[in-house]
């Protein structure tokens, strides 16, 4: 492993401990209407969190975090 490598996995690790602190929440207003945002776990309030969308996002990173590992990878041969 180099170290673009390694900076590449930092920052997905990064990436994935922001998205689980920081998830997308679903807010109910009311019958007619729905709010959706993201807030911080810890932080108590009417909403809950959309685990299909926070799946997604941690989905994503580690595609994404597998691909550029791989295009960063030196080639020895």
């Amino acid at each position: 492993m180099n170290t673009r490598q390694r900076s590449a996995l930092i920052g997905v690790a990064i990436l994935t401990v922001a998205s689980v602190l920081y998830p997308p929440y679903y807010y109910p207003q009311n019958e007619v209407g729905v709010n959706h945002g993201h807030n911080w776990l810890l932080s108590f309030g009417p909403g809950r969190v959309e685990g299909v969308a926070l799946l997604a996002e941690l989905l994503a990173i580690g595609m994404i975090g597998i691909i550029a590992y791989l295009v960063l990878a030196d080639d020895k041969r």
